[in-house]
């Protein structure tokens, strides 16, 4: 699958979204293939659950902004390859 998203990545157009499969993204991001990564924090606490990127490789990843929302959650940004 990299090498597809790699390709289609270097056509021109719009950005990728994978919105909602961090399993996905954390397969994805010690392929090179990800240039960014947002998470929306939700100060929700259930209590259980799973980390949000458990399965990922190590790869270095930056701080690239944060965006404070109305509804309380929060956007952090981070560019890959920091």
């Amino acid at each position: 699958m990299p090498a597809q998203l790699t390709r289609l990545r270097e056509q021109p157009g719009r950005n990728i979204a994978l919105p909602g499969s961090s399993r996905l993204a954390a397969s994805l991001l010690g392929t090179g293939v990800i240039g960014e990564l947002r998470l929306m924090v939700n100060p929700v606490n259930f209590g259980s659950g799973h980390p949000v990127l458990a399965a990922a490789s190590r790869c270095g990843l930056g701080p690239a902004g944060i965006r404070r929302l109305d509804s309380g959650n929060v956007l952090l940004t981070y560019r890959t390859g920091a």
